[in-house]
C-alpha cells in the first residue's frame, strides 16, 4: 500500500480513537456503535464517528481490493483493533501498526470450500459443474471425507435451550443426502460463505430457467436454497354451510409441485435452453455487457416461473424482454420490442406479424396490471410469453460471440430493419 494511503488511514484511526467513549457514559443524538477489540477492551463511537468508522471499513474493502477475501465483519474487527491501538500509539508507531495489519491482509491465502444445500432439485449424476460452482450430492459415495467430518460434528450451539428432540444429532444432518452447490474460494470462512450463497443463487436461477424446457409445461418452479422456499405441503380448508346442513372439506397441494431431477436424459433436454453455454458465461470473471444482459434475462425468467401469482409472472417476463430489446431510439417500447422479437425469431411475414400482435397484447396486459387494472393474465398468456422469452434467450446465447454490448446488437438490428427491400 502506498505510504500516503498508510498516513491517511493512520490519521483517520487517530481521529476515531480520540472520539471514543466508554459504553453508556455519553449521550448521543442519533446513533451509537459498541465495539470491542478483546475480552477486556470495549468502547463506543457515536453520531458522525459511526459514519466515519463505516467509511474507513468500506474504503479498505472497496479501494484496496479486499472485498473478495474478507467479509465486512472481518474487516471491521481489524479496524477496531487498530482504533484501540491508536489510543497508545501515534505518528510513525501507529503507521507501522497499520503497515503490519495491511501486510497480514495482503499475505492471506486461506482457502475454503463451502457446501450450500438446495431444495427442489435432485442430482442423479456424480457431479455437474455449473457457473463457478459444482452441483454435488453430499453423501458418503460422492465425498467420504467430508461426510465423515460432518457426522462427527454435533449440533452443539445450534440447539435451542431445552430442545430434547434434536440433541445429539450430527450437524451434518442438514447437509448429508442433499444436492449442494460446492464453491471454493481464497477467502476467510464468512466471506467464502457469502460468495458461495451468491453463486448458488445464480445457479438456482439457471436451474429454474431450464426447468420449463425439461418439463415442456408451465408449472411453478420451487427451487432454491434450503430453507428459503416453501416445502411441499397440503393446505386443508373447510367451508361450513350457513344453513347448518353440512360442510365441505378440501385440500390442495402447495409449495414444490415436483422436483427437478438432473440425469443424463434431463441434461440433454436442458441443453435445448443452452445450459452449458450460460453456465460458461456465469463462470467468467469479467463477462461482456452483452453476456451480463443474458445473465439478467435468465434471472427474470427464473423469477417468473417461481411466482405464485400470474400477474407477477407476466411482469417478470416482460422485464426479461426489456432486458434484451429495449429500444435506444425513443420508439414506443411495446411496438419496438415486439417488432425486434418477431424479426429475430421468425422468417415468415405472417408469423412475424402474428407474434408482434401477441407481444403488444401482453404489454397491454402488463400496463393494465401496473396501473391498477383488473385484467388477470390467463395461463395461456403466461405460456406464450414464457416460450418467447426462452426462445429469445437462446438466440442471445447463440449470438453472444457476435456482440460485446447491447448497443452493438441494436445497431445491427437497425441495419437489418432498414435494409429490407420494399415490394414493387
Amino acid at each position: 500500500m502506498h505510504p500516503d494511503r498508510i498516513k491517511n488511514i493512520a490519521t483517520r484511526l487517530t481521529e476515531l480513537s480520540a472520539n471514543t467513549a466508554a459504553p453508556f457514559t455519553r449521550e448521543f443524538d442519533s446513533q451509537i456503535r459498541f465495539l470491542s477489540s478483546g475480552p477486556d477492551v470495549g468502547f463506543c463511537l457515536v453520531d458522525d464517528y459511526v459514519d466515519k468508522y463505516d467509511a474507513l471499513v468500506d474504503m479498505l474493502l472497496r479501494e484496496e481490493g479486499y472485498a473478495s477475501r474478507f467479509s465486512r465483519r472481518y474487516m471491521a474487527e481489524r479496524v477496531t483493533v487498530l482504533i484501540a491501538q491508536a489510543e497508545h500509539k501515534t505518528g510513525p508507531e501507529l503507521e507501522r501498526a497499520v503497515v503490519a495489519a495491511v501486510s497480514d491482509l495482503d499475505a492471506f491465502e486461506g482457502a475454503c470450500t463451502v457446501y450450500v444445500p438446495l431444495t427442489g432439485v435432485e442430482l442423479e449424476l456424480e457431479e455437474l459443474p455449473v457457473g463457478a460452482g459444482v452441483l454435488r450430492r453430499l453423501d458418503k459415495q460422492s465425498n467420504e471425507s467430508v461426510s465423515a467430518q460432518l457426522e462427527r460434528e454435533p449440533l452443539g450451539p445450534f440447539l435451542l435451550e431445552g430442545d430434547t428432540k434434536t440433541k445429539g444429532l450430527p450437524f451434518g444432518g442438514g447437509l448429508l443426502g442433499k444436492t449442494c452447490v460446492e464453491f471454493s474460494a481464497t477467502a476467510e470462512p464468512e466471506r467464502a460463505k457469502e460468495r458461495a450463497e451468491s453463486e448458488a443463487r445464480r445457479i438456482v436461477d439457471l436451474l429454474r430457467y431450464v426447468t420449463p424446457v425439461v418439463t415442456g409445461r408451465v408449472t411453478r418452479v420451487v427451487i432454491g436454497l434450503l430453507g428459503e422456499v416453501p416445502p411441499r405441503a397440503y393446505r386443508p380448508s373447510v367451508a361450513f354451510r350457513n344453513d347448518q346442513r353440512g360442510m365441505t372439506l378440501s385440500a390442495s397441494a402447495v409449495g414444490a409441485v415436483e422436483t427437478l431431477r438432473i440425469n443424463e436424459v434431463t441434461l440433454r433436454d436442458m441443453e435445448r435452453g443452452r445450459l452449458s453455454d450460460i453456465s460458461s458465461v456465469l463462470a467468467k470473471p469479467n463477462p461482456s455487457e452483452f453476456e451480463n444482459a443474458i445473465i439478467l434475462g435468465v434471472h427474470w425468467i427464473a423469477d417468473a416461473v417461481s411466482q405464485a401469482e400470474p400477474e407477477n409472472m407476466l411482469l417478470a417476463l416482460v422485464t426479461a424482454l426489456e432486458t434484451y430489446l429495449s429500444p435506444r431510439d425513443g420508439r414506443p417500447i411495446a411496438s419496438a420490442i415486439a417488432e425486434a422479437a418477431a424479426l429475430l425469431l421468425l422468417q415468415d411475414l405472417e408469423e412475424r406479424k402474428e407474434l408482434k400482435r401477441r407481444i403488444v397484447a401482453h404489454y397491454d396486459r402488463r400496463s393494465r396490471i401496473s396501473h391498477g387494472g383488473k385484467r388477470t393474465p390467463l395461463r395461456e398468456d403466461f405460456a406464450d410469453l414464457l416460450s418467447v422469452a426462452i426462445t429469445l434467450t437462446v438466440w442471445m446465447v447463440d449470438n453472444a460471440a457476435r456482440f460485446q454490448t447491447l448497443d452493438e446488437l441494436h445497431r445491427w438490428f437497425e441495419d437489418v430493419r432498414l435494409s429490407c427491400v420494399p415490394p414493387n
